[in-house]
């Protein structure tokens, strides 16, 4: 599909406009405030590299999609808040009558960040330092829950709500992919394992599939996992399930379907995550009734309204409990069990041996030149392996790091910067995929790409080595120690290249 038809407008699809990417459609900047949704056709390139059985699966729901939204496109409620970025106009494959809809446009809401970034603790410990703490994260919370409730009051179901569907810029809240909201007979039949509310699924399945409609109850399910995943940086079947009879283990995925959650005392809780006890004893009620009891029903929103966040003046933690758990024996004992560390761990024929540990945060490690190399964060300042500090301050929101034996590369908003002890740092330009500088390293050389090229460092003087030419804008590549790998994708063309990380040349005839 290389145009559209808005309003007898044609709209020619360009590779350099396209913005985003799904299983069901891409979607293009077309400027004037809107982005332009095209679902895929059965004929799309993206469904030809599936075996011949997945293909004609896909094809067929690609027709099936595209048949549904000749009618449920027309129909779309005219009532939904702003926080919803609702249709605007529809988009059709050619002029006239008998012209089919093919997609649709909607504001586009430049620069936003998906809700699943607020989940992850590494990106929210960066975000701190631009002032997303955690009464924001509430706020933003408290915002979507209102969006829950007004969308349900004008008779919607969110269906398919999962925290890649929610846009946040500036500390407001967007809702995107409203064409799978179920409203007017027509049914939402995608979903998202970690978000799928169990009690639609049958229970003896090997794993959680819906056989029941999306409905009000199992949108506020949804909103629960995103609550506990944005608070404590865990989803409540996180963590590592280890049974003590070995005829109770069951896989991962059907973890939901028997309600083994994180309260289950033979699952492991991730280190990363915050403890579930420094939160509110009435919050940690309502989530053990959402996902060990099956209650259901609206999120008592008073919950998040008298959430108050505070580090202890004594231990410097934080909690949003009456006291601190971690200065009392409310939580004393348990925290002094997950704290303690263990220089040595066999499991089997495997040793593991704890080298290093810091009250801060690794940043990135990589095995160099036979020996474990690392850049981590502590007490204000960027550090490498032997405790030398290269950078006062704090790793900044979206900066990428990587590390070339004793050379520390930083990358952010297409400025790379290379740092060495007793050497002049070096700048240079990249570019940007989305928020993210293409900058990688190997133990010998830093590779960019800057114009559509990729570039790696050359000898003392003699300025950037060129390796070849992608495709501008919209390629990402990863590099090791002998070669490199990369893919682009943008509209209906993508592809995958490799290089040698020494020599010119990319060839771009992966299968």
């Amino acid at each position: 599909m290389n145009r559209v038809f808005i309003r007898d407008r044609e709209i020619a699809l360009s590779n350099r406009n396209a913005i985003g990417k799904g299983g069901e459609a891409d979607v293009y900047s077309i400027g004037g405030g809107l982005a332009l949704k095209v679902f895929k056709t059965p004929d799309h390139p993206d469904l030809q590299s599936f075996d011949p059985v997945e293909r004609a699966i896909l094809r067929r729901a690609a027709e099936e999609r595209i048949a549904t939204h000749q009618r449920k496109l027309p129909a779309f409620p005219g009532n939904l808040p702003t926080s919803v970025l609702s249709p605007v106009e529809l988009a059709y494959d050619a002029k006239g009558r008998g012209a089919c809809i093919i997609g649709y446009t909607m504001p586009f809401i430049a620069g936003a960040d998906l809700l699943f970034h607020y989940g992850k603790r590494g990106w929210r410990d960066a975000a701190l330092q631009s002032g997303v703490t955690h009464e924001c994260v509430r706020d933003l919370l408290l915002q979507l829950h209102t969006a829950i409730c007004e969308v349900h009051a004008a008779g919607v179901v969110l269906g398919d709500f999962n925290d890649l569907n929610v846009l946040v810029k500036e500390g407001r809240v967007f809702l995107a992919d409203a064409d799978s909201f179920q409203y007017g007979g027509f049914m939402c039949n995608t979903f998202q394992y970690r978000f799928l509310d169990p009690l639609l699924c049958d229970p003896a399945a090997a794993r959680p599939e819906p056989c029941r409609p999306h409905n009000g109850a199992s949108d506020w399910y949804a909103y629960a996992v995103m609550l506990m995943q944005a608070l404590v940086y865990v989803d409540p079947y996180g963590g590592l399930y280890k049974p003590s009879k070995m005829q109770q283990k069951v896989a991962d995925i059907a973890r939901p379907l028997h309600r083994i959650t994180l309260f289950n005392s033979e699952v492991q809780y991730p280190k990363a995550a915050l403890p579930l006890y420094i939160l509110p004893d009435d919050l940690l009620q309502y989530f053990h009734a959402t996902f060990e009891r099956d209650e259901r029903g609206a999120f008592p929103v008073a919950l998040l309204q008298e959430l108050r966040w505070t580090h202890c003046l004594q231990c410097g933690n934080l909690h949003a409990r009456p006291v601190c758990p971690y200065c009392t024996n409310l939580g004393g004992a348990i925290m002094q069990g997950m704290a303690r560390i263990e220089a040595r761990e066999v499991r089997g024929n495997v040793v593991a041996t704890l080298i290093f540990h810091t009250e801060g945060r690794i940043i990135t490690a990589a095995s160099q030149y036979g020996g474990l190399k690392w850049l981590y964060e502590e007490g204000g300042q960027l550090k490498r392996e032997e405790g030398d500090a290269i950078l006062q301050g704090r790793l900044r929101p979206g900066m990428r790091a990587a590390l070339s034996g004793n050379r520390t590369h930083l990358a952010a908003e297409g400025i790379a910067i290379t740092l060495a002890e007793g050497q002049t740092p070096e700048r240079r330009t990249v570019d940007m995929l989305g928020k993210t500088a293409l900058c990688e390293a190997n133990s010998r050389h830093v590779y960019w790409l800057d114009g559509g090229c990729l570039y790696r460092d050359g000898a003392t003087g003699l300025g950037p080595f060129r390796i070849g030419e992608v495709l501008a804008n919209q390629s990402r590549f990863w590099v090791g120690e002998t070669f490199g790998f990369g893919f682009y994708r943008a509209g209906g063309l993508s592809g995958a290249f490799l290089f040698d990380a020494e020599r010119a040349g990319i060839d771009d005839r992966v299968s």
